[in-house]
C-alpha cells in the first residue's frame, strides 16, 4: 500500500511537499519505504502508521527505508526515537536502511547513530530486494 500524507511547506519555503509511505510485508518482516519530507505537519500520520504496524503481533522486524527522505525536522526525529524505545520494549528489531546523506549527517550530528541500527550499501539493498516486491505490497 502506498499512502501519501498531506502536503506541507518545505523547509526552504519552495514547493509544497508531503511524505509518501509504501509498506511491504513478508511474514514477521515489514518494510516501510518513506519518501519526501517528514515534518511536524505529517509526523502524526507517520506515527499512527508505525504504531499500527508495531501493534501487529506478527511484526518482529521493522525496516525503514529512508533513502528518499529529503528532509526531517525535530518532530520527525522524535517519532523515530520514540518508536525505537517502543520497539525495544516489544522486542521488535527496528532498523534504518540507507538514510539519505543529509539525514545520515543529522543522525551523526545528534549522536542518534548510537540509538539506531543503521544499514547501508549492499546489506540494505539486499533487504530491499527481498521485500520490495509487488506481491508483498501491503493493502
Amino acid at each position: 500500500m502506498t499512502q501519501s500524507l498531506p502536503p506541507s511547506s518545505s523547509p526552504a519555503g519552495s514547493s509544497s511537499q508531503g511524505c509518501e509511505i509504501t509498506v511491504y510485508q513478508a511474514g514477521d518482516r515489514i518494510l516501510l519505504v518513506l519518501q519526501g519530507y517528514i515534518l511536524s505537519q505529517n509526523a502524526p500520520q507517520i506515527r499512527d502508521r508505525l504504531q499500527q504496524l508495531m501493534n501487529d503481533p506478527s511484526c518482529h522486524r521493522l525496516d525503514l527505508a529512508l533513502g528518499g527522505v529529503q528532509f526531517i525536522d525535530s518532530t520527525g526525529l522524535g517519532v523515530f526515537v520514540g518508536f525505537q524505545v517502543m520497539a525495544r520494549k516489544q522486542r521488535i528489531e527496528l532498523r534504518l536502511l540507507s538514510p539519505a546523506p543529509r539525514l545520515l549527517e543529522l543522525l551523526q550530528t545528534t549522536n542518534l547513530v548510537s540509538v539506531f541500527q543503521i544499514l547501508s550499501g549492499e546489506p540494505a539493498d539486499e533487504l530491499r530486494r527481498e521485500l520490495e516486491r509487488p506481491e508483498l505490497l501491503l493493502a
